[in-house]
């Protein structure tokens, strides 16, 4: 970045310094504020596929946004690029930027958060982790799914069902959990989860439910017993980002579900409005100096029944001043600069003699000798 660097303030991305800022479930309205800020302070933003667009909005409009998202089946072309990424977030830090990877969920439960710092810690680049609301808690509330009940399920367990060298999980070591299970990335081998829940003394009957893009406004929830939780997913055509949730929670779903009851929840609401209408040009104001015009914008010039003072007020006298009355409308304040003068564009009267204020001419000299008598008289 060329030029000085501005102050961003104390709490503000740092240069040389790379971010892993959780991203949330989905919603975007689920960053935390330590997220969000160094969102928007950031020089440069690496962000997964899963990250809503919403978030993106927050970044600086000078800020370097990138898309390093890895999907598929292929674990040797996902490795690689993980590979690349840690490469780069090597390289950006060392040309002295400040770096935000922002990753779905939490960085650290199944997001390689902890291989890409340990890239980082190897190559001696300062890092900061921030934690992010993970998608089976997030996901399971929006759903109305309390993973945990005293009278149900006294203990959770998170299962990835997607693993590095593609082997499939050993179900055996859940044989003894009573609680609930919580498989992530695993609709894609829905067959395999069921089929090894199943041989893990699970009952067919146990409630069972699939999550898909949790807290989203397309968020689909799947119930079923687990014996048919996998002729309902595929009936249904559900899409990945999905969570499985398997337990007796999920029983208490149509008690808690609060996101996908809303009435308009699911709905596109069209909202048509007619083109707006041009405003009519305004008349201009043909003075010398409009803004001491005593005329409104929206008229042509023309004179008030009096002049008016600062501010729009009538003019009233000042102590040892006098307000003359002028022939045809109109005043004048002697001595008095607050007074607006009337519009050039209406005819100027005859100007007031300066003197005794009496007008000019023999009738104005009687008029200030009876005056000066009367007021001598008192």
């Amino acid at each position: 970045m060329g030029g000085a660097q501005r102050y961003l303030g104390p709490g503000a991305a740092r240069a040389g310094w790379v971010y892993l800022v959780g991203a949330g479930p989905g919603d975007p309205d689920l960053i935390t504020v330590r997220g969000a800020e160094l969102l928007g302070t950031a020089d440069v933003v690496l962000h997964d596929e899963l990250v809503h667009p919403a978030l993106l909005e927050r970044c600086r409009a000078d800020a370097v946004v990138r898309h390093v998202g890895k999907r598929g089946h292929d674990g040797a072309a996902k490795q690689a690029k993980q590979s690349e990424i840690d490469a780069e977030l090597v390289r950006v830090a060392g040309e002295g930027r400040s770096v935000v990877r922002l990753k779905g969920g939490d960085p650290f439960l199944f997001g390689r958060g902890s291989e890409e710092v340990e890239a980082l810690a190897a190559a001696a680049v300062p890092f900061e982790i921030v934690p992010g609301v993970t998608s089976p808690l997030a996901a399971s509330a929006y759903a109305g799914i309390s993973l945990t009940h005293r009278d149900l399920a006294s203990s959770v367990t998170f299962v990835s069902g997607t693993t590095r060298a593609r082997a499939p999980f050993d179900w055996r070591e859940l044989a003894a959990v009573r609680g609930t299970i919580c498989v992530l990335m695993g609709l894609r081998r829905l067959d395999e989860v069921v089929a090894g829940l199943l041989g893990g003394a699970r009952d067919e009957r146990t409630p069972a439910a699939v999550i898909a893009s949790g807290t989203r406004a397309t968020q689909r929830v799947i119930e079923a017993p687990l014996g048919a939780l996998l002729a309902a997913a595929r009936a249904a055509a559900v899409e990945s980002p999905a969570l499985v949730v398997v337990g007796d929670v999920v029983s208490l779903r149509q008690r808690l579900r609060w996101f996908d009851a809303r009435p308009l929840f699911g709905k596109r609401v069209l909202v048509t409005r007619a083109p707006p209408r041009p405003r009519p040009p305004r008349a201009r104001c043909a003075c010398a100096a409009p803004s001491r015009c005593c005329c409104r914008p929206s008229r042509p010039c023309r004179p008030g029944p009096r002049a008016r003072g600062a501010g729009g007020a009538r003019a009233r006298p000042l102590p040892g001043r006098r307000l003359h009355q002028r022939r045809g409308g109109g005043a004048a304040l002697r001595g008095h600069r607050g007074v607006r003068r009337r519009c050039p564009r209406v005819r100027r009267r005859a100007p007031v003699r300066r003197g005794s204020g009496h007008g000019g001419g023999a009738r104005g000299a009687r008029r200030a000798r009876g005056h000066r008598g009367s007021r001598a008289a008192r």
